[in-house]
């Protein structure tokens, strides 16, 4: 599951630069297509390694805390991104969030490819029982 991450991100990547780059309406489409094919890949991908990788009595808040940090990312690339749109042609803009992004696409693509897959795998703990990886 953990390459499956990187090879969506990787695919959602190379599928944006192309849509940045794309000289007519329906290539625009077909990349498009392509990076929210890879940004479907990528929601499950990442959503299933959450899940198993967070404690049983965790889980909410583990859960809500990604959540929170993912919303509040949207939000300023939405505002940075129009801000930048008033400035720049859409095509230099995306390009440019994509080569700002990359370093960290990089780093996390190669530590998830590295890592063992039982990295992301914990016991079940009933409910109500102690999680024997907590104190």
């Amino acid at each position: 599951t953990a390459r499956l991450v990187v090879a969506a991100a990787f695919g959602m990547t190379v599928a944006v630069v192309a849509f940045g780059a794309s000289p007519n309406l329906t290539a625009a489409a077909a990349t498009s297509m392509a990076a929210g094919f890879g940004n479907g890949l990528l929601n499950v991908s990442i959503q299933t390694l959450l899940l198993r990788g967070i404690p049983s009595d965790l889980l909410g808040r583990g859960l809500a805390a990604v959540a929170a940090v993912a919303n509040a990312a949207a939000i300023t690339a939405t505002l940075a991104g129009g801000a930048m749109l008033t400035v720049f042609d859409p095509r230099v803009v995306i390009v440019a969030c994509v080569a700002v992004s990359l370093p960290a696409l990089i780093y996390a693509g190669r530590a998830l490819w590295k890592a063992p897959e039982t990295a992301f795998t914990r016991e079940a703990t009933p409910i109500g029982a102690t999680d024997p990886d907590r104190p």
